[in-house]
């Protein structure tokens, strides 16, 4: 219940339980319903009142000033303005992202890699031109081995067997006559073990 004086006598402005609120980013307002009726003016209505909160980032301390009362044909309401911090939106975080900050580790420590492998071969080993690259067997296999991977992942038919008549399929390969009937006919084991 928000109440002021009005000569001797305090006026109801607004009860608590008939509150509305609406809100932006800088600013919240809380209209408050069902005060006392005016007695001579605004066609003896219920009197309302509007707290209009915002942000000030300056202000520690809450301070409410009265603005007007407005007295429009279609309404009459108090108008009231309080300024504090607490209302301000968050500023966004300026800095970097957890993912900028993973990249970034990661692309020093590889360069850091090749700056202390080169200087490493070239000055205690005494490397010559390509020979500088650390690792270099492995260096020169990456590219064939992300296209394969590429090609295992995106090209199925070629590497899944999907392209193939079933009896060229390299995981199977069916018997041969001559040695199945060879199996029919001598000992197992023998049959197996022949050249």
């Amino acid at each position: 219940m928000v109440m002021m004086r009005s000569g001797d006598k305090p006026v109801v402005l607004g009860n608590n339980s008939r509150a509305l609120v609406s809100s932006q980013d800088n600013w919240l307002m809380l209209t408050l319903l069902g005060g006392d009726n005016y007695t001579s003016s605004c066609n003896k209505e219920e009197r309302k009142a509007h707290i209009m909160f915002v942000c000030d980032r300056m202000q520690a301390e809450l301070e409410i000033h009265t603005v007007e009362m407005l007295n429009i044909s279609t309404s009459c309401y108090l108008l009231f303005v309080a300024g504090h911090k607490s209302i301000c939106a968050p500023t966004p975080a300026s800095g970097l992202s957890g993912g900028s900050i993973f990249l970034i580790i990661v692309l020093v420590t590889f360069c850091a890699y090749f700056t202390f492998g080169f200087f490493y071969l070239r000055l205690v080993r005494g490397a010559k031109g390509i020979e500088q690259i650390p690792n270099r067997e492995f260096w020169f296999t990456v590219g064939n081995k992300l296209a394969d991977g590429c090609g295992a992942v995106c090209r199925c038919d070629q590497y899944c067997g999907a392209g193939r008549p079933p009896s060229s399929y390299d995981g199977y390969s069916p018997i041969e006559e001559r040695l199945a009937q060879d199996l029919q006919n001598t000992d197992r084991d023998s049959a197996l073990l022949s050249p």
